[in-house]
C-alpha cells in the first residue's frame, strides 16, 4: 500500500475500516475511512524505521512510494524472497521448490542441504549425495519427490537469456525489461561489458 495519504496528513489509523477503489489498473486507492468502525484506543500509523527481520534501517528513497530494508542479502527475509523469485513460474520455473521447501532448505542446519542463494540450488544434489544426510529420509520428502526435484533442477541448468535475467531479481528489471536487454545484448558477456563501460569514469 502507498502510504502517501498518511504522509500527507490523513488520519488513517491501525485497524481502521476504509473504503477503497481501484485506481489505474489494479492499485487500490483509499477514498475514505469509516469513523464509526474505528476501534477504541486506535493508534496513528507510524512508519517503520528499521526492518522487523534484520533490524537494518528501513528507508524510503526520494520519489519512491515504499520503504525498503537496507540490509540487502544479509536480511534473511530478502534472501528467502530472492530464492523464491528465482524459482518462480515466470522466472526459472523450478517445480518442487515452493515456499515451504525454500524455507526448509534455507534454514537447514546441515550445510549439505542448505540453500542460501540461487546458485546453491544447482549444487544441492551433489552436496547431499556426498553427505550422510539423505533428503529422501526426511519427513515430507521421499525417493520419488526427491528424484523429481533434482530432475526439475537439471532441466533449468540452461534457460532462455531473458528468463534468467528476470530470475536474478535485479531492481527495475521486470519481465519486459529483461526481454529488451536479451534482444539487445545477445550474450551475458556483451551485457557485462556494457555494464562495465557504463560505470567507468570518463577520460
Amino acid at each position: 500500500y502507498n502510504g502517501q495519504p498518511i504522509r500527507d496528513g490523513r488520519d488513517i489509523r491501525v485497524g481502521d475500516t476504509v473504503i477503497v477503489q481501484r485506481a489505474g489498473d489494479v492499485i487500490p486507492q483509499i477514498l475514505d475511512i469509516v469513523p464509526e468502525k474505528r476501534p477504541k484506543g486506535s493508534q496513528s500509523y507510524v512508519f517503520p524505521v528499521r526492518c522487523p527481520v534484520c533490524d537494518s534501517h528501513a528507508v524510503r528513497e526520494e520519489g519512491e512510494a515504499v520503504r525498503r530494508c537496507t540490509g540487502g542479502l544479509i536480511c534473511p527475509a530478502q534472501a528467502v524472497e530472492r530464492i523464491r523469485h528465482f524459482v518462480s513460474r515466470n522466472a526459472m520455473d523450478i517445480e518442487g521448490l515452493g515456499e515451504k521447501q525454500i524455507e526448509f532448505f534455507f534454514n537447514h542446519e546441515d550445510p549439505a542441504l542448505r540453500v542460501r542463494a540461487p546458485a546453491d540450488i544447482f549444487t544441492l544434489e551433489k552436496r547431499q549425495a556426498a553427505s550422510l544426510t539423505k533428503l529422501e529420509n526426511i519427513d515430507g520428502f521421499g525417493a520419488v519427490s526427491v528424484r523429481k526435484l533434482f530432475a526439475a533442477i537439471d532441466e533449468r541448468r540452461s534457460a532462455a537469456h531473458s528468463r534468467f535475467l528476470f530470475a536474478l531479481g535485479i531492481r527495475h528489471i521486470g519481465e519486459t525489461n529483461a526481454k529488451r536487454l536479451a534482444r539487445h545484448f545477445l550474450s551475458f558477456e556483451a551485457l557485462r561489458k556494457a555494464a562495465e563501460a557504463a560505470v567507468m569514469p570518463e577520460g
